[in-house]
């Protein structure tokens, strides 16, 4: 093993130059032990972070669930937007604060004070409005079984995302578990009697609720409660009665084309989309 070893002579006037390097006989770097390895394990980064082997879950699922779980409207554009006005309140705050205070210790910490408490009931307003104005409104819902279902999961109208999964909660009274969605407040489109399922991406993917509008005139409301519902497919009940779910299913398809059939007549994509949503993931997982 080399040692770097001190040159006999120094200039004094070089003394103070912060580059020891230039008057000590070191090493070079490709003889320091593990240093070629340390540089090709550097060389070659890995595409997703290696902590998902701690977390016992696959790299590919684990950054398909992050990047679904992100809205970049809601939550990268607000985020920003929120993020450049609270600092110009603080900012400004901070300013006026500063130049309206005495020179003196006291002032200091008197203006200091009314800085920090300013800047926080600020910001607190600011963001109970900017968050009060999202164009959202909400529906409730019930389920007797939600599955993997969680906060944030999309939710779909004919494979369109329409709004997500704000709260759930289990209801003592019911004895089920309830669902609150909020929906983009362009969708207002959707009859009072929609049909709400809990479906799966795939077979082993996230799941998300999809709406079915129905054939009424009123629409839903901020506040309504959809009631027609359909709980999560079991993977354990699909594989020891797979008969009876198709079977169940086909009849969801019977009823919503009793139901529907002057829409769908003048709509076929509505048929498509019907029959996909509700035997598709049996077929995948069928054919697996």
């Amino acid at each position: 093993m080399q040692v770097a070893q001190l040159k006999p002579e120094i200039p004094i006037n070089d003394t103070s130059n912060p580059r020891p390097s230039k008057w000590t006989n070191a090493p070079p770097k490709s003889s320091a032990p593990g240093t070629r390895s340390h540089k090709s394990a550097a060389a070659t980064p890995k595409a997703f972070p290696p902590d998902t082997g701690l977390l016992g879950v696959d790299e590919g699922a684990y950054w398909s669930q992050m990047q679904a779980g992100v809205d970049w409207q809601e939550d990268v554009i607000n985020g920003l937007i929120k993020s450049v006005v609270f600092g110009f309140i603080v900012t400004w705050i901070a300013v006026f604060e500063g130049y309206d205070t005495m020179p003196t210790s006291e002032g200091v910490s008197r203006a200091t004070t009314r800085t920090v408490v300013h800047s926080s009931l600020a910001v607190l307003g600011m963001d109970f409005i900017l968050t009060g104005q999202a164009s959202t409104y909400r529906v409730e819902l019930y389920f007797d079984n939600i599955g993997g279902l969680k906060v944030r999961s999309p939710v779909t109208v004919s494979g369109v995302r329409i709004g997500r999964v704000a709260a759930i909660t289990y209801d003592s009274t019911q004895y089920r578990a309830k669902v609150t969605l909020d929906i983009d407040s362009q969708y207002n489109f959707l009859s009072t009697d929609t049909q709400a399922s809990i479906y799966t991406a795939g077979l082993l993917g996230e799941q998300y609720v999809a709406l079915e509008p129905g054939a009424e005139d009123a629409v839903l409301k901020n506040g309504a409660t959809i009631r027609h519902t359909q709980s999560a497919m079991v993977l354990e009940e699909l594989i020891d009665a797979p008969d009876k779910v198709l079977s169940e299913r086909a009849d969801v398809i019977l009823t919503s084309l009793k139901r529907d059939s002057g829409v769908i007549r003048n709509n076929p994509e509505k048929m498509r989309a019907l029959v996909n949503e509700q035997l598709l993931p049996l077929i995948d997982f069928e054919s697996m």
